[in-house]
């Protein structure tokens, strides 16, 4: 069993060295292989923190450019 999972994990990382981004990817697979499909964004929270703090920031500046876009198109219309 144990050897399984380690020939598994082997060839999910010569896997993850054809992908471009490396460790993320390792990390990745092993989320997914830990916590399945659905909770894969949270699973790499849990394993690697660096990776929620980067999701945070990326949805508060999506969040930022959204309300400007907004304010943008409201101001258009009041013109």
């Amino acid at each position: 069993m144990r050897s399984e999972r380690a020939i598994s994990r082997l060839l999910s990382i010569l896997r993850a060295k054809r992908a471009r981004c490396f460790s993320k990817t390792t990390e990745r697979a092993r989320a997914h292989e830990r916590y399945g499909h659905r909770k894969r964004t949270s699973a790499l929270k849990q394993v690697m923190p660096a990776f929620g703090e980067k999701l945070r920031s990326w949805k508060a500046k999506v969040t930022r450019a959204a309300t400007i876009v907004k304010e943008r198109s409201r101001t258009q219309l009041i013109k």
